[in-house]
């Protein structure tokens, strides 16, 4: 019997356990767990292949495979499944069989999206069913829809713009030129390419600015901003944002820096005022509690020039919202590393776009890790050869912990618990005066903290931005996870305070004063965003002698200009969990001197070149690679597989999409499920 319409109850859960209970592949969840799919995902290709009427049980195992292939594919960040090859043989067939198909299977399974029986289900581009065939891609149809309306979106960006004549540019970016920034002792003067980067970015509607780090974005768009000030566009209309909190708080930082270093500015360059920088969602104007954004095609930003830092990190969605949100007269200008980390969620926008946008710029040559200084260079280097796919030899291997040097890059393989040890030791408690630092409360009064105690701060929260422990997993049952390994230096913490007489009156508090924190998600009511990152204190509320003598544990997180914002710990606990260490993953858009990469005991998908090389350009100065070297040398050979179908788009002609207001009038028959 085939199911009649769906259940919001869950009709395949009721069906399982009803008269199609034997008919349920069962045997597939083992495989379907081992791709991170859950059981809801196996009943929902299930029942999707059910609505296929006429199918014998050889047709429907083969399709269900198929379509749990096709589910895998998105999750793995593609938006589109390959049924041709060369994709289908490398990824799709291997992908198939591990999910228990076999290849006989798959060529059945790729004819059947042809048969009558799956009208219901399969269409083409333009129609509003689950599946679409395009050419040799299988793509679930929200997936297709979105790709296109981005695509829809950008190409009419990919002319020039009007924002000001070429010659009035020039102009303006000559007189920034000679006026340059002074910083640690050199002059930092623009080069070919940046300038490149500057130019193209005013000239164009849509520009692309990858490089890696250190490579000069910040000085980019501090100059695009001296050059929008003189040729008369008021900065109340620029906005910057970036994905998350901590990526828009450092880029705004970055920039102020860069624009307080100028030896002899202009009165226009003193008449600059930093746009605030935002989250992308904030910038859209997204609600938690609907799940919306109040920005789209019919209401616009109204800023002229929209700049986005860390596009790497924007998935297919939140760069559709933003696309269609901007002014078509406005100037959209994507900074990222196309070499870095895709996005957590469907698609790789960032490297797809960086070949299509004719204002597109590549930069190449790094200012962060100084090749004059040998640290450095050996850094650079490193992350040079794993870009390339290349095994490094810049690497030092080290026999135990006490051989390490946190210089350059070095690899040591075992004694994972004496590194712990030593890491604890000398990075976390490589502070002078850091027990007085941590232990003693602040006073909290309210005009802030006083002066001593922000100079306090100030060294605690210079010292942890200093170093950091990078881990492929989060995991807090493998030893190699960043939850373990929190919890580890948390053990030890407790130890060293018990040691020194400041025991806490339970030993299994989960946070205590002197540990760095990390916000897990967005809170916008506190201004808290994910990536934020804090240290548990000691804070006194108020001025009175009293209250100075009852200090609370508290929370306590940096804000611009130069002050703090502080929140009891008990009312941000769920939001919050350690940092000593953290996923290379939640590390992007942060710098670090000393960085050590905590490699898996085993070989695991998620361990690619790109997440070796974000998680070793994290590092200016030094970089332990803890773990067997032949597990590092397979992640540098492995690369993120992620099919997409935008740059084939763009550069080439395609009919725009229908636009969404335009689906079909509603069948009573028609299958709704999430694809």
């Amino acid at each position: 019997m085939k199911p009649g319409g769906l259940s919001p109850l869950g009709t395949a859960r009721l069906l399982v356990s009803g008269a199609d209970a034997a008919r349920f592949p069962r045997e597939l969840k083992p495989p379907a767990r081992e791709h991170d799919l859950g059981e809801e995902s196996l009943f929902l290709a299930w029942e999707l292949v059910s609505y296929a009427r006429g199918l014998g049980p050889e047709d429907e195992r083969a399709l269900l495979v198929l379509v749990l292939a096709s589910m895998v594919s998105v999750h793995q960040g593609s938006t589109r499944l390959p049924l041709a090859d060369p994709e289908r043989a490398t990824y799709l067939a291997p992908l198939y069989r591990a999910l228990g198909g076999a290849d006989a299977g798959l060529e059945r399974a790729i004819a059947l999206l042809a048969h009558p029986a799956l009208v219901p289900l399969v269409g083409a581009p333009g129609d509003y069913k689950p599946l679409i065939v395009d050419g040799g891609w299988l793509y679930h149809q929200r997936m297709l829809s979105c790709e296109d309306r981005l695509v829809a979106a950008l190409k009419p960006r990919l002319g020039t713009a009007s924002l000001a004549a070429p010659d009035l540019i020039d102009r303006a970016l000559a007189d920034v030129l000679a006026r340059p920034a002074v910083q640690r002792g050199k002059t930092v003067e623009l080069s070919a390419e940046q300038q490149r980067a500057v130019c193209s970015a005013l000239a164009g509607r849509l520009t692309v600015i990858s490089g890696g780090p250190g490579t000069g974005k910040t000085s980019i768009v501090a100059s695009i901003l001296r050059v929008l000030a003189r040729l008369d566009v008021p900065l109340e209309s620029v906005a910057l944002a970036a994905p998350t909190g901590k990526a828009a708080f450092r880029m705004r930082e970055s920039i102020e820096r860069s624009l307080a270093s100028i030896v002899d500015p202009a009165p226009i360059d003193r008449a600059i005022t930093c746009p605030e920088a935002r989250t992308l969602h904030r910038l859209l104007g997204y609600s938690p509690r609907g799940s919306r954004f109040s920005h789209h095609e019919n209401n616009r930003l109204s800023e002229r020039v929209v700049i986005v830092d860390e596009g790497s990190m924007i998935d297919l969605y939140l760069m559709d919202q933003l696309a269609r949100s901007v002014r078509d007269d406005a100037i959209l200008i994507v900074l990222g590393d196309a070499d870095q980390l895709p996005s957590v969620d469907a698609g790789a926008v960032f490297r797809d776009l960086l070949p299509c946008v004719p204002s597109g710029v590549r930069l190449t040559e790094s200012y962060r890790m100084d090749p004059v200084d040998p640290a450095g260079r050996n850094v650079l280097s490193v992350a040079r050869e794993i870009q390339a796919g290349v095994t490094p030899t810049g690497t030092t291997l080290r026999a135990s912990a006490a051989e390490l040097a946190f210089e350059k890059v070095e690899t040591l393989d075992g004694s994972r618990a004496a590194f712990v040890e030593r890491w604890f030791r000398e990075r976390v408690h490589g502070l002078d005066g850091f027990d007085e630092l941590w232990r003693r409360p602040y006073r909290l009064g309210p005009e802030g903290f006083d002066e001593a105690d922000r100079r306090d701060l100030d060294r605690l929260f210079d010292h942890f931005e200093r170093f950091r422990i990078l881990c492929v997993t989060r995991s807090e049952y493998a030893s190699t996870g960043a939850a373990h390994l929190n919890a580890l230096l948390h053990r030890k913490a407790l130890a060293h305070a018990h040691a020194i007489g400041d025991a806490p009156a339970d030993a299994r508090h989960p946070l205590y004063p002197g540990e760095p924190v990390l916000m897990l998600h967005n809170d916008y009511a506190r201004g808290l965003f994910n990536g934020d990152q804090g240290l548990v204190m000691r804070v006194s509320m108020g001025d009175s002698p009293r209250a100075a003598g009852h200090p609370l544990t508290m929370v306590v997180f940096p804000r611009r200009p130069g002050g703090y914002a502080v929140f009891h710990l008990d009312a941000l606990r769920p939001q919050i969990q350690l940092s000593y260490a953290m996923t290379i993953h939640k590390s992007q858009g942060s710098e670090f001197d000393h960085v050590a990469v905590v490699l898996p005991d085993e070989d695991l998908a998620l361990l690619t070149r790109e997440l070796l090389y974000t998680a070793v350009t994290r590092s200016r100065r030094s970089v332990v690679l803890l773990g067997h070297r032949p597990l590092f040398d397979a992640g540098v050979a492995r690369q993120i597989r992620r099919f997409s179908g935008i740059a084939d788009k763009l550069g080439g002609p395609r009919p725009s999409p229908p636009p969404p207001a335009s689906k079909p009038a509603k069948n009573p028959n028609q299958l709704k499920l999430p694809f």
